[in-house]
């Protein structure tokens, strides 16, 4: 391996805020003791990311895939793009990125691989025709990734049940950055106020995309339940879609008091927002490894969490577990924590910002990536 700067190129399906996509945000803006040169394609274009990794001086080429109508051009770009800059190493987010990267790879540069898997047991019924389809195929295709890189144990044994069957596999967990996700008393003050959120009141949140896999309505029917027992509970719901009508009109069905509800839509202030909570929530019914839940609990925020992934992992005893798709118990683990004593729900905020720091933090996380990256361009991955 030469001594200058490797040409890494990261394909990832589009750059929306998302667990994926923040984790790739963050791996290529932190420093790394290997000098690398990170190049980002994003197959869909815009996204709210995009100009934050570009301010980070980070390329970022976007190409335009709306659909499998567009697969043939996505290709033929990938491939013309590996061939004029010859990239060293090639790491494929999501399965749309893993599929054309692996063909355009296979068809022009054959450059050292690593597909980069961020979820677990999907459930793929919820989803479109094609991304069904695309594990099938992308499990006849995982002995082209020279490492196939997840960052939880969930992700990989579901995956291995969908047969893939890799050369190697490697788990990485995601990376935090504490300087930025940090407890933050004038943040909170500041955004409940911004918020119209007494001091008094106990604010839950949920942060999350709407998507099926993320359970908003069990979180919702939860809230119902915990509205009518703990008067001073408000609940927050930030990410892509909780802003819109439909969703207003889920939570109406619920039966969730307007009153009680706060709906932000997208935003990238998550350190502030999070310093707003009393308590922060994941209902998923899957998950590989939740960015939420972790940036949170560095926040110094305990987590309910459903039992997905390696959410029980990452809360270890510092917040409480319970089975996904129950309401019940959602309700009954979130209005345990609402009710304890205010300095012992700090002292589980301490624990789990303790916890993040020791297991997951952003510099330890980055180094794996980067001796992962060294050790498949020596060769070391045969």
């Amino acid at each position: 391996m030469t001594n200058r700067a490797l040409k890494i190129f990261h394909i990832i399906t589009d750059l929306d805020v998302g667990g994926a996509e923040m984790a790739l945000m963050r791996l290529v803006s932190n420093p790394s003791s290997l000098p690398m040169q990170h190049q980002v394609i994003s197959l869909k274009s815009g996204g709210k990311l995009e100009d934050e990794i570009r301010a980070n001086g980070i390329p970022v080429t976007t190409i335009g895939l709306n659909g499998a109508r567009d697969f043939g051009n996505a290709f033929v770009q990938l491939a013309r793009l590996f061939r004029t800059k010859r990239p060293d190493l090639i790491v494929t987010w999501l399965y749309h990125a893993d599929f054309l990267g692996t063909l355009a790879n296979l068809s022009t540069v054959r450059a050292p691989l690593i597909w980069n898997i961020r979820c677990a047991d999907m459930d793929l019924s919820k989803y479109s025709a094609l991304t069904r389809t695309l594990p099938r195929i992308l499990a006849k295709l995982s002995r082209c990734a020279t490492v196939i890189v997840t960052n939880s144990n969930a992700g990989r044994r579901a995956h291995e049940a969908y047969g893939y069957r890799a050369r190697y596999w490697q788990t990485i967990p995601n990376g935090f950055d504490l300087l930025k996700f940090h407890p933050d008393s004038r943040a909170r003050m500041n955004m409940r106020e911004e918020l119209k959120v007494a001091p008094e009141s106990l604010l839950v949140g949920l942060i999350a995309r709407v998507d099926p896999m993320k359970g908003h309505e069990t979180f919702l029917a939860a809230a119902a339940k915990i509205a009518s027992t703990v008067p001073s509970a408000r609940f927050l719901l930030a990410g892509r879609g909780t802003d819109s009508a439909g969703f207003r009109n889920a939570i109406a069905a619920k039966g969730v008091p307007a009153d009680k509800i706060i709906l932000l839509g997208e935003r990238l202030d998550m350190p502030a927002i999070l310093s707003a909570l009393d308590l922060s929530v994941s209902s998923s019914r899957t998950e590989g490894f939740s960015n939420t839940v972790a940036e949170a609990m560095a926040v110094g925020i305990p987590c309910v969490v459903t039992d997905v992934g390696d959410s029980a992992i990452i809360v270890g005893d510092t917040g409480r577990v319970v089975r996904k798709d129950s309401p019940d118990e959602l309700a009954k683990a979130i209005i345990e924590i609402l009710m304890l004593p205010q300095e012992e729900r700090a002292a589980l905020g301490a624990a789990a910002r303790d916890r993040i720091s020791r297991n997951y933090a952003l510099e330890t996380i980055s180094q794996e990536y980067a001796k992962t990256f060294a050790g498949v361009i020596r060769g070391e991955f045969p």
